[in-house]
């Protein structure tokens, strides 16, 4: 039997799982990240075609599948590798302006989105 492997692509859909990734994202989703006390952070470190992006495609799949169990909950996906040369503060306008637009948040709101976000950010800094 041959496998053939997407390369450079995510995985979107369950249908090509080979690994099983379906059921350890919604694992991660289930037992850390929904018990997590907020405000907090949560990263996902492995080599580059390891499947991080993939587990992270379909935690978001799980979370707008089923809005009742997880009323509340918004996702934005980013892509930081994009900014790779870039100065080190553009990275993080980057994300805001990312997360502003995405969920489509007004000034009012959006103030105290980034008051909480810097608090997490600069934990993650100390």
């Amino acid at each position: 039997m041959t496998y053939l492997f997407p390369t450079e692509k995510h995985l979107k859909s369950a249908k090509f799982d080979s690994f099983n990734y379906k059921d350890l994202s919604k694992k991660i989703l289930d037992k850390i990240l929904l018990k997590m006390e907020l405000p907090n952070c949560f990263g996902i470190y492995g080599n580059w075609g390891s499947g991080k992006s993939t587990i992270l495609h379909f935690i978001q799949e799980h979370l707008l599948g089923t809005q009742q169990k997880y009323n509340g909950i918004s996702t934005v996906y980013f892509e930081p590798w994009k900014y790779e040369y870039a100065k080190d503060g553009d990275l993080l306008f980057a994300l805001l302006e990312k997360i502003r637009s995405e969920l489509d948040i007004d000034k009012k709101e959006w103030k105290k989105v980034t008051a909480s976000m810097l608090t997490v950010f600069s934990w993650g800094l100390m």
